[in-house]
């Protein structure tokens, strides 16, 4: 494992199911180098192997304590249901995000009805009945008519939310026998005491621009919701609305508190990325890492770009990782300047595009200024190698924006698939190289600049 390659700063998402937490652990691995990003189960894999699928609820300081410590170590992004907060040293960034109380649980209801019997083989009889008779339940009100008797229905039915910011501190009949002002209270001073960031599935842009900023990194863009279910209601489930409501009471208190809360917070994505350009880059930028090839200098998409609008990694930890550009209507990359130059040389490494015709109308700002641009030889693992040359150093970053307004999904470009997301080009690699002699220029490893430098560092 490489000791230099840390986060800005180590973040844990508390996963509450059906809150859109797939999307933003995808995003949130992309904050970190591949390597040091846990995938989907490493965390609650853990757990499993010390105290069984029957006891995750409870878990005892002597297991707790050194299995935390050896992901906290291993690991700069960590996600997972189970909530390891109280574990975890004190500078880890805690998150977590919460949804409408009514959506959360219709999402929950349909999720189970796409599952397969080899899906829940390893859940316990109780769990394994409920996901049975959603399959036969035409509303959820009909589900609770069937399993009312069934603990398992409360775990993903009842004030869920309030729930997983408690377990750790009660077990699941103390948390049912409270009133429910009562699990409200105790939810929100929970999550006001111990987490840095949070926020709601509705206003997921002001979540995941507080939350990047709060770790050192570019707001995202739109973020790409993974493992939908249908937001439409059929009839059978708007008319158990009301069940639903009373049964989440407590839930919804929550909800509406931290509406409240951040009702001030400003949803301008432009007015973020301002803020981070201007406060939380420079610091940002120097803990970006990349790899020699040669002369150049080259950032593959298994490291922590710093950028807006691109997708999570496609393929992550191998040498064919490739990102998509295409998450909102412009892509900006953030690269170190190297300040031993004076002009330098960009490429970036086309994998693909989605269209022929985004390759014919592609264009982009260098450092805020239309830049010329050409399409190099390329290697037979690439589709293209778009080359800006000749372009000045004039402060310690790159900025490299790109229009991606008019990026298709599968289906506009005329390949239908299950993957609705909006594509550009999928982004390999990007080199940084020092500037060509052809321009009447010196070398920047000849330039005085470079020189003077070097002397003053022996």
């Amino acid at each position: 494992m490489s000791s230099k390659k840390q986060a800005r700063a180590k973040a844990f998402h508390l996963h509450i199911p059906k809150c859109g937490g797939t999307s933003l652990n995808l995003w949130l691995s992309t904050l970190a180098d591949t390597e040091r990003a846990c995938k989907a189960r490493t965390v609650d894999d853990a757990f499993y192997g010390e105290v069984g699928r029957g006891n995750l609820h409870w878990h005892p300081d002597s297991i707790s304590t050194p299995i935390v410590a050896e992901l906290a170590e291993r690991y700069d992004i960590l996600h997972s249901h189970i909530d390891i907060s109280k574990w975890l040293p004190s500078e880890v960034v805690l998150s977590t995000l919460l949804r409408s109380p009514q959506a959360r649980c219709l999402s929950q209801f349909r999720d189970f009805k796409r599952l397969k019997e080899n899906d829940i083989k390893q859940s316990t009889p109780r769990e394994a009945r409920l996901v049975r008779s959603t399959w036969k339940a035409s509303s959820l009100a009909d589900l609770y008519s069937e399993e009312r008797d069934n603990p398992y229905f409360y775990t993903y039915f009842v004030d869920t939310q309030c729930w997983h910011l408690l377990k750790e501190a009660m077990c699941f009949r103390d948390f049912m026998n409270l009133p429910t002002t009562g699990r409200a209270e105790l939810a929100i001073q929970r999550l006001e005491k111990d987490f840095t960031v949070y926020g709601t599935l509705e206003d997921l842009d002001l979540f995941t621009s507080r939350l990047a900023c709060t770790i050192g990194m570019c707001p995202p863009g739109g973020l790409h919701q993974y493992n939908r279910t249908d937001s439409q209601k059929g009839q059978e489930e708007s008319d158990c609305l009301d069940l639903l409501d009373d049964l989440n009471q407590a839930d919804w208190q929550l909800y509406n508190h931290v509406n409240c809360s951040l009702a001030s917070e400003s949803r301008e994505i432009s007015r973020n990325l301002e803020y981070f350009e201007s406060r939380v880059l420079p610091y940002t930028l120097k803990q970006v890492t990349h790899e020699k090839e040669g002369i150049c200098l080259a950032y593959s998409m298994n490291e922590a770009l710093v950028c807006f609008g691109l997708h999570a990694r496609d393929a992550p930890g191998n040498e064919t990782t490739c990102r998509w550009l295409g998450s909102a209507h412009e892509c900006i990359i953030f690269l170190p300047a190297p300040q031993d130059w004076e002009y330098l040389t960009l490429r970036i490494h086309v994998k693909g595009w989605r269209s022929p015709s985004l390759r014919t109308e592609f264009h982009a700002n260098i450092n805020k200024k239309p830049w010329e641009h050409q399409f190099a030889e390329t290697p037979n693992n690439v589709a293209d190698i778009i080359e800006f040359k000749h372009i000045p150093i004039n402060g310690p970053w790159v900025k490299i924006q790109i229009d991606t307004s008019n990026s298709l999904t599968d289906e506009e470009a005329g390949h239908p698939s299950s993957d609705n997301r909006k594509k550009y080009f999928n982004l390999w690699k990007i080199e940084i190289c020092p500037g060509e002699e052809e321009h009447g220029r010196q070398s920047p490893m000849e330039s005085p600049r470079f020189h003077a430098k070097l002397q003053s560092q022996q």
